[in-house]
């Protein structure tokens, strides 16, 4: 697909803007995930922040269908109002798609916006693994945030980063939670999970039985 056709796939910013961006499998978005979408309204001067979900997770780990995780994406962050946008460019990208890319074609389509792309600790850790990540130095200021468990590393491989270390990510796993839908004792799903998910996401997986074996 060509710029002209993906420039549809994200929402129009005017140039020099400054757009946050987080992204990730989202499956399902949970407390962390909105705690690093307040930190970076509150800390950084965005303009706009995207949430940009993966279509195909880029080390092959299975997901929830794509539709499924931006409507919980949808749910979760609606309480923001306009200054979240869930962007769903990932889906018309060819596969397997990478973190790089994604911020190429961004750039590519509006050159003159600055890019804060928001991490974890945990991520940050992993970023060798990255398709091309030192290719992030000239698309985004990584902004990292402490995730309890993933000490704040002394890592830059010459990237711009912002570490963040005074906000503070809970451990979160996506992975458990999923496993704690498959409890069938309905008091001790909503008890466990009440705490980590927005009560309209934790409503979408009962009601459509997402994570249920």
């Amino acid at each position: 697909m060509n710029i002209y056709k993906l420039s549809n796939y994200i929402p129009n910013i005017s140039k020099y803007k400054t757009i946050g961006i987080l992204g990730g499998s989202f499956d399902p978005p949970h407390l962390s995930h909105t705690l690093m979408a307040i930190y970076m309204l509150l800390l950084k001067n965005i303009d706009e922040l995207w949430i940009i979900p993966c279509f195909n997770h880029a080390f092959g780990k299975k997901l929830s269908s794509f539709s499924v995780r931006i409507n919980m994406c949808k749910l979760a962050f609606s309480y923001f109002g306009d200054q979240i946008k869930i962007v769903s460019i990932e889906k018309y990208l060819s596969c397997p798609n990478y973190t790089v890319r994604t911020l190429e074609l961004i750039k590519k389509i509006n050159s003159e916006i600055k890019i804060f792309f928001a991490i974890g600790s945990d991520s940050l850790q992993k970023i060798h693994k990255w398709r091309d990540f030192r290719l992030l130095r000239k698309l985004c200021t990584l902004i990292v945030f402490l995730r309890i468990g993933f000490p704040m590393e002394n890592i830059s491989y010459n990237l711009v980063i912002n570490k963040i270390e005074n906000y503070i990510l809970p451990n979160i796993s996506s992975s458990a939670i999923r496993n704690m839908c498959n409890i069938t004792d309905e008091y001790n799903i909503k008890n466990n999970l009440k705490f980590i998910l927005d009560n309209k996401v934790l409503k979408f997986i009962k009601k459509y039985k997402i994570y249920y074996n």
